[in-house]
């Protein structure tokens, strides 16, 4: 379909206006559409080991929960944990997201699962760590350590 814009305009000649042209041939076309199929290929016992290893929404809200409640810990002392040593609360802090975000990136992945996960966790153990070697007092030692058993105990389970 041609279309000019400048067509209907008194004393048109060929030289002036601007040609517009549409092509709706591969607009619509479903040869572009390209279905993969997650499970294509995979035996039977691969599905299923896939299914259950996965990280289901179920699992995962449990391990939300968990790391919200030492969440929750942290946010009703953040004053008190702030003025022990700002730079040791500010790494704390991080962790914390850090793991929340791992938590809410599994939550919506399609290809990951549950043993890629706690690989995952586990690399988050040795952030806290770090924390630890760099001797937190009081209450931050006492969340970071609440970090560090919780994360053991997913990677235990």
């Amino acid at each position: 379909m041609t279309t000019n814009i400048a067509e209907s305009e008194p004393e048109w000649n060929d030289d002036s206006g601007i040609l517009i042209k549409l092509d709706f041939r591969n607009i619509f076309s479903e040869s572009d559409k390209k279905v993969s199929c997650r499970f294509q290929n995979l035996t039977d016992n691969e599905i299923i080991k896939s299914l259950l290893d996965f990280p289901n929404e179920i699992k995962l809200s449990e391990i939300q929960k968990e790391i919200d409640s030492i969440y929750d810990f942290f946010h009703d002392n953040y004053d008190e944990l702030e003025e022990i040593d700002d730079d040791m609360f500010l790494d704390i802090e991080s962790a914390l997201d850090s793991i929340n975000d791992l938590i809410d990136e599994y939550k919506v992945s399609d290809n990951e699962n549950l043993t890629e996960f706690l690989k995952d966790l586990e690399r988050e153990r040795f952030e806290v760590e770090f924390i630890l070697d760099e001797t937190p007092k009081g209450m931050q030692k006492q969340i970071a350590k609440r970090i560090i058993n919780w994360i053991d105990e997913k990677i235990k389970k």
